[in-house]
């Protein structure tokens, strides 16, 4: 198992062994997300643009953070690289537990940007 742990990192690129950036979106305005977005990946004054940002979102927030990326990808400030979807145990009272829908958008940034 470590040899095989071994050659998948040596397969992926050295820009990309780096964790993600992570934007947890919710039911506030997609306007706001998009502009954090284009923060993350164009870099800001502070800090230098990220190379991945993940996205993700639960329940009734999934469709935000599908226009999030869907907006950058449309903008040309990178692509999505995958989606990842599923349901998550949530605890909705002591002793009692729902699902609820979550999605996990990975978006590359654009070389160029």
């Amino acid at each position: 198992v470590e040899m095989c742990k071994t050659f998948l990192v040596e397969e992926v690129p050295e820009d990309l062994r780096d964790p993600p950036a992570e934007m947890k979106i919710s039911k506030k305005s997609v306007g706001l997300y998009i502009h954090a977005a284009k923060l993350f990946l164009t870099g800001t004054a502070d800090k230098p643009p990220v190379k991945r940002l993940q996205i993700s979102a639960l329940g009734n927030s999934i469709d935000n953070a599908v226009s999030v990326a869907t907006r950058l990808e449309l903008e040309g400030l990178g692509k999505i690289d995958s989606v990842r979807t599923g349901y998550l145990e949530m605890e909705s009272r002591p002793g009692a537990s729902s699902r609820c829908a979550h999605i996990q958008l990975e978006f590359l940034r654009a070389q160029c940007s």
